[in-house]
């Protein structure tokens, strides 16, 4: 069995909460004597995981005629991911990248062991995952089982006509092989968060813009991972390692007002590129805590997609941010396809204070060794053009003509008022 370690499963209750599931009357007698057999099969069937809401009991009337089975119920509250996924429902459950890595990486553990019980779910479809209302972090499970293929009883899910390739065309059954390739595609609607059944890969950036938003977000290895689906042979040990590794960044990105200022990135070295010269880009998140970070994320993602295309100059990137307080991090040669965070709801922060921030960050890097500078302030919300902005502008402004620092605007919208216009004064709009 897969050792999920520090993953543990959810502690089984003695008593679950149970619901009734009722043959319609225009039920096929195929598929009901089919439901029938799966709720026996599930019913005997030791050891399955505790995340599968599967059915229980069958059903009779006073005439001894099954009519319907009873099935397991989350004893939690719970959303659907597919609600989860709706692109007004996002923010209220302040789902990022973290997140996303953290559902697909519960997900995949219940699959695997699954599949070594020969129980293959096909493509699930994305209402029948559950998360923890409150913390879909936590908490994940899965509906529907009597549906799945189990054992030689096969699918009851209805088909895109894509997905139909996943089938062995001589059984009509799903295989240990086939059931990877459908979980490999369902992680992948997880992380671009498609609401789309047949989802496209990679999307398409002009009807599918938030799950366009979601890819560009995800490494290189991934997009490399989920192009070549269809190429050679899938592993479950090669999502797992990825997850993981994702998870770890993610954390540490994600969470850098918990950390020390002065502490040290690490990340995986980076070959030294032998024709691209040396570069600093400094790139300053100035926000407004109502506002969401889908709009800004995207120019980021937008700004730093460019800077690794350039192709004269390998970018030193370092970030200043805020939550409450302004707070960096310190330029670093960070590996392909790596994109920076945004929390979805921050708390206010002084802009002039992380103007201050990074005037001193450009002056320390260019102090130790001076190569070809960029600050790029990235703005979503208006100026308040209080004396400590002033301030942080002006050491600011002394920085970038001390050492030729080009400074590029990159605002959302266009506003108004004093504070403003002296960015516009400084930095060329883009």
């Amino acid at each position: 069995m897969y050792n999920r370690g520090e993953y543990d499963r959810m502690e089984e209750q003695n008593i679950r909460n149970q619901g009734r599931q009722l043959f319609s009357d225009d039920l096929e007698k195929e598929e009901k004597e089919l439901l029938i057999k799966k709720t026996d099969y599930y019913k005997n069937q030791e050891n399955l995981p505790k995340e599968l809401l599967k059915p229980v009991e069958l059903l009779y009337d006073s005439e001894k005629r099954c009519i319907g089975y009873t099935y397991l119920e989350p004893d939690f509250p719970y959303v659907s991911f597919k609600e989860l996924a709706k692109p007004h429902q996002l923010e209220a459950y302040h789902v990022d990248g973290h997140l996303l890595f953290s559902i697909a990486r519960k997900l995949l553990y219940i699959l695997m062991e699954l599949s070594e019980r020969e129980i293959y779910p096909g493509l699930l479809t994305l209402d029948s995952i559950l998360v923890h209302k409150r913390r879909p972090d936590k908490a994940i499970m899965i509906r529907n089982p009597e549906h799945f293929q189990a054992g030689n009883l096969p699918s009851t899910f209805p088909w895109y006509p894509s997905d139909s390739r996943l089938f062995d065309e001589e059984e009509g059954l799903f295989t240990a092989e086939s059931q990877k390739k459908a979980d490999a595609k369902l992680i992948y609607k997880i992380l671009t968060v498609s609401e789309k059944g047949n989802a496209k890969i990679p999307p398409n950036p002009k009807t599918q813009e938030l799950s366009y938003l979601f890819w560009n977000i995800l490494s290189r290895e991934w997009k490399d991972f989920f192009l070549n689906l269809g190429n050679g042979n899938i592993e479950y040990e090669d999502m797992m390692e990825l997850l993981n590794q994702s998870i770890e960044e993610e954390q540490y990105y994600t969470n850098p007002a918990d950390r020390a200022m002065t502490e040290e990135v690490v990340l995986p070295a980076v070959p030294k590129s032998e024709k691209k010269k040396k570069a600093y880009a400094a790139i300053a998140i100035l926000r407004e805590a109502e506002k969401s970070a889908h709009d800004i994320s995207q120019k980021l993602y937008l700004l730093q997609e460019m800077l690794e295309e350039d192709p004269v100059f390998s970018y030193k990137q370092a970030f200043i941010l805020g939550d409450r307080h302004p707070f960096s991090r310190d330029f670093s040669l960070y590996p392909e396809g790596f994109r920076s965070q945004l929390a979805h709801k921050i708390r206010s922060y002084s802009f002039g204070e992380a103007l201050l921030i990074g005037a001193d960050l450009l002056e320390n890097a260019l102090k130790k060794e001076e190569h070809p500078a960029y600050f790029f302030l990235l703005l979503d919300g208006e100026i308040k053009n209080d004396a400590m902005f002033q301030a942080g502008l002006k050491k600011l402004e002394t920085i970038l003509y001390r050492y030729s620092v080009k400074a590029v605007l990159l605002s959302v919208s266009r506003y108004q008022g004093e504070g403003y216009q002296k960015l516009t004064d400084l930095f060329q709009e883009y």
